[in-house]
């Protein structure tokens, strides 16, 4: 019996090695190493995304919080891919378009059975516009965006035409976001400014990818007025 149990323990135990997949990436678990996965994705000919039956985007549920699970190769996935099972080929520019459409999902889990990397959703599409036929719900948030506020008054200090910077908690059905005002000499193109500081808010969400940090919206005045000192993080 003891010698049964013995070979019935190293059996067990040789089976989970060999099912067990080896990491893709030799990357360290840190801001550098996350950079460099994602410029593996930006560059990747194609990413694995997991499907449900319809063939719609898979959107897995974990402790409280929804993904979307990727893959660097078909045989990442555990067990592989069964007839009845689909998943997409997709590129790194497609995500956007995918994260806006599945406003639920708060990241990209990348390689689940091996690597286990979560890539923020701002990785992909780190601003978005609202437009003015937007029904909104706005509060101070109480977990004040330090690193994201940085940035911005940062950005509005050398910019001349950007008088002050109104920052709130915007719920936007049920999904909850940073909304930034802008009040300006002049009326600016949003998107102009969203693309000088973009590269900024990609590595921000990079780094803070274990962590909580809501997607933005940048607006104008005309759009969203937020004109309430509770809400003012920046003054010329």
């Amino acid at each position: 019996m003891v010698f049964w149990d013995k070979f019935k323990k190293n059996k067990t135990t040789d089976i989970a090695e060999k099912s067990k997949i080896q990491n893709f990436f030799n990357f360290p678990r840190n801001a550098e190493g996350i950079q460099k996965i994602v410029a593996w994705l930006k560059n990747a000919d194609e990413i694995i995304l997991e499907n449900d039956s319809s063939g719609n985007v898979a959107i897995r549920h974990y402790q409280d919080k929804d993904y979307l699970i990727a893959y660097t190769n078909t045989s990442q996935r555990r067990g592989g891919w069964e007839k009845k099972e689909k998943f997409s080929s997709v590129k790194f520019e497609d995500f956007s378009n995918i994260f806006e459409h599945y406003p639920q999902a708060q990241a990209l889990w990348l390689n689940p059975d091996s690597d286990s990397v979560l890539i923020n959703r701002l990785t992909f599409s780190s601003e978005r516009v609202m437009t003015e036929d937007t029904t909104v719900k706005i509060a101070k948030p109480k977990v004040i965006p330090a690193d994201l506020i940085e940035i911005l008054v940062d950005f509005a200090s050398k910019t001349d035409t950007i008088e002050k910077i109104y920052l709130a908690l915007m719920n936007k059905d049920d999904e909850f976001s940073y909304v930034v005002s802008f009040e300006q000499k002049s009326t600016s193109n949003i998107q102009e400014i969203n693309a000088q500081i973009s590269e900024q808010l990609a590595q921000l969400y990079q780094k803070k990818s274990d962590e909580t940090l809501f997607p933005v919206y940048f607006v104008n005045e005309t759009t969203l007025s937020l004109e309430e000192d509770e809400y003012l993080i920046y003054e010329k």
